[in-house]
């Protein structure tokens, strides 16, 4: 085995993740993170185009993982956050180099025209590789993939719904209780958009091409006007 640089106050290798916190206040930020995260080591940033604070967090085993994150996701949503997360390594170089990226990338995160608190890392690259595509396959795409749904009288609801959907990891109750709406009434908006575009969001080929879709929508909003609604 190759040998791993030390983290920050850690014996020999292990395995981190790094969260990174944009909230209003970095000092009420930290004493929340150390509450849930007594072995997290903190960095604040103040100095950044995008002030936040760098969490570092042992894991004992990679499968800590989605526990730690559900835990990050509830901060965000109580504290008001924006967290982006970068998956755990075992190898503390690689954990650095992803934590870099997600610096860069931070900026992002606050022209993403969603209720989302949480993020990836892998989730923003996604969306910056996207952004280099021209224009006008950004709009073909979306045409071909949302078209339909954009002429309904109702596009707002249904577009906002999936949106919701989207940054809710697929849970048709948190996107209820964020809409505030029944969660049948969800579950109807999206067998609406199902039935309007032939796809199906249970099949995961179909909802990337939603996600996409719906991400260069929000992107692209004002380049082009909308498709004319149908009558009735």
């Amino acid at each position: 085995m190759g040998t791993q640089r030390r983290g920050p106050g850690s014996g020999a290798g292990g395995t981190w993740a790094v969260a990174l916190v944009v909230a209003r206040d970095l000092r009420a930020a930290g004493e929340a993170c150390t509450r849930a995260f007594p072995s997290a080591h903190l960095q604040a940033v103040a100095s950044a185009a995008v002030p936040h604070l760098v969490v570092r967090v042992p894991l004992f085993r990679v499968d800590q993982w989605p526990e730690v994150r559900g835990s990050l996701g509830q901060l965000a949503a109580t504290g008001e956050w924006q967290v982006l997360t970068v998956g755990p390594r075992t190898d503390w170089n690689r954990v650095e180099e992803r934590r870099a990226r997600a610096q860069e990338l931070l900026p992002l995160v606050g022209r993403l025209p969603a209720p989302r608190r949480l993020f990836d890392l892998d989730d923003l690259v996604l969306f910056n590789m996207l952004a280099t595509v021209d224009t006008a396959r950004q709009l073909a795409f979306v045409q071909d993939v949302l078209g339909v749904v954009l002429e309904q009288p109702a596009s707002g609801r249904l577009l906002a719904t999936l949106d919701t959907l989207h940054w809710n990891d697929g849970s048709a109750k948190a996107t209820a209780r964020m809409l505030g709406v029944h969660v049948k009434t969800v579950h109807a908006r999206l067998r609406r958009i199902e039935h309007l575009t032939g796809m199906r969001l249970d099949h995961p080929p179909d909802r990337l091409r939603m996600e996409v879709a719906l991400y260069l929508l929000r992107a692209t909003e004002g380049l082009n006007p909308s498709p004319p609604r149908r009558s009735g």
